[in-house]
């Protein structure tokens, strides 16, 4: 979770300051709890997954208009639970890399933040694998174990 709030003392320098592993803990309870009921003031879904694009909703925030991210593609048919989206008035936008307007200059962005270590990566990366490894790096990714995030195969 990324705050950038004056309630929380975060500054846009500090990158993500809160992860926070839904096998572990009830995301939607938990982003309250830390946010004081107020919820969060943009949600980023980035697993074309129909239940996290829920969890981000039900995160938004209650007053004004929350924004909702979608960085993911969607583009199987799915149940989604728009109420969140409608009784609070939140924003959604589409920004899935195959509508970036300069994907070189966003490339550029996403570098230069790791570069500079905005991105936890090794709370971020919980799974290695070698080359000669990667039939069970695509096993793991698919069936997901508990405490999975992201798994990286390396030469």
């Amino acid at each position: 979770m990324y705050c950038n709030t004056r309630e929380t003392g975060c500054q846009p320098a500090d990158g993500a300051t809160i992860t926070l592993n839904a096998g572990q803990v009830d995301v939607i309870e938990e982003v309250m709890r830390i946010m004081e009921g107020r919820g969060v003031d943009v949600a980023i879904e980035a697993s074309d997954v129909p239940a996290v694009l829920d969890t981000c909703a039900a995160c938004l925030r209650r007053e004004g208009r929350g924004r909702l991210i979608l960085a993911s593609g969607h583009t199987a048919p799915a149940t989604y639970d728009l109420a969140p989206l409608c009784i609070y008035g939140a924003v959604a936008r589409a920004a899935w890399p195959r509508h970036s307007r300069n994907r070189m200059d966003d490339l550029r962005r996403v570098l230069l933040m790791l570069a500079r270590g905005r991105f936890p990566m090794e709370r971020l990366v919980t799974h290695r694998f070698r080359l000669e490894e990667i039939s069970q790096a695509f096993e793991t990714m698919l069936h997901r174990p508990s405490g999975y995030i992201k798994g990286v195969v390396t030469p």
